[in-house]
């Protein structure tokens, strides 16, 4: 997922991911908190302190743990979501918009925030279609 290029030689399953589609903020809140009432836990993304971006929507929420209040901890379910934050570059690899604090990388965030998973993992896309259809390939086994 990380790179579209690098497939693993062989069989992986991937029936313990989900992948869902958010159009607008509102539908992505109660996907999430669908998923939560189902026992996973939503990982946000570190904010800036100082700067705002669309991922501030969801640090607000005091249940809600960020990406450094998980370091060194594993959750059996985790809900994530990505937003117009994260793209695929022309090499396929998963890349994202500067963060609002110049030290922290999308990318990264994001890697960290998966490796958090014991057993299901759960992606909300809100409202980037094109990352979407990319990381249902990579579930699908097509790309």
């Amino acid at each position: 997922m990380i790179r579209l290029k690098d497939r693993p030689n062989f069989n992986v399953n991937y029936n313990n991911i989900d992948i869902v589609y958010a159009n607008d903020e509102q539908e992505c809140d109660k996907i999430i908190s669908f998923y939560v009432e189902k026992g996973y836990q939503f990982i946000v993304y570190t904010p800036s302190k100082f700067y705002s971006n669309a991922i501030d929507h969801y640090s607000c929420n005091p249940k809600y743990l960020n990406t450094h209040h998980v370091i060194g901890q594993e959750f059996d379910k985790v809900v994530l979501m990505m937003d117009e934050n994260f793209k695929y570059d022309i090499n396929g690899e998963l890349s994202g918009k500067e963060h609002p604090n110049p030290d922290y990388i999308f990318s990264k965030l994001f890697y960290q925030n998966i490796t958090r998973v014991r057993e299901k993992l759960c992606i909300v896309v809100l409202n980037n279609k094109d990352l979407f259809s990319k990381l249902l390939l990579v579930k699908n086994k097509t790309i």
